[in-house]
Order: structure tokens, then sequence, then C-alpha cells
């Protein structure tokens, strides 16, 4: 008996919005070199730290301070510090930063509702 069966697609984003800045290190820059490599990926804001070495961190707690160390580490080839992955646009840092989320109003402002427009 030959049955036809439909699968319900549902059409993907057609643009994805990357939100960077110097606090994305290690699993937030190895995410960011992958995710950039798609067409559909924009990278908003500033530079990415760059610290891919060392994954998995644990920490020990003393008296007077927490010492963090990574358990597992990136092969030399891959390893990279420095130089932060580049956005595709670049919003310099203000102080407005610490009132409103600049980023993200760039995106609204100038991306999404031009798309919908």
């Amino acid at each position: 008996m030959e049955t036809d069966q439909w699968l319900a697609v549902k059409k993907g984003p057609q643009e994805i919005y990357i939100l960077t800045d110097y606090d994305c290190g290690s699993a937030g820059d190895s995410f960011v070199n992958i995710a950039r490599k798609s067409d559909k990926v924009t990278i908003i804001g500033r530079p990415t730290r760059c610290i891919i070495d060392v994954f998995n961190v644990v920490s020990v707690d003393y008296e007077d301070y927490t010492f963090w160390y990574g358990i597992s580490r990136v092969n030399k080839e891959y390893f990279t510090y420095g130089e932060g992955y580049a956005p595709d646009i670049h919003i310099p840092w203000t102080r407005n930063h610490l009132f409103e989320d600049v980023d993200m109003m760039y995106i609204e402002d100038n991306l999404i509702k031009s798309t919908i427009r």
C-alpha cells in the first residue's frame, strides 16, 4: 500500500543578528567563529576578546580569592589570543550602553524595520 506523507516544514530565519563585545571570550569566541560562516549571520557590536586556549574551566576557592583554570586545552594550531573576531557592523561603546541597549536599538531601527517595510 502506497501512502503519501507530507511533512510540514517551517521556513527558518533569513537573517540572524549576533551581538558581540569584548566580554565574549572562550566559548563565546568559538560560537562567533562558527556562526559568522553562515550567510544569514550578521555580527554586530565590538570585537570579541578572542581567548580560545582552554575549556572546561573549574575553580578552587581560597580565603582571599578564587583561582580559575582550564582542564582542557585547544590544539596549538587553533589557539588564538589577542585578536578578537571583528563585527560586520561596529558600534563603538559609549556611556549610553550603561542605560539602554544601544546595539539592540541599532538592529531594531536600521535592520529589522528596513526589511519589514
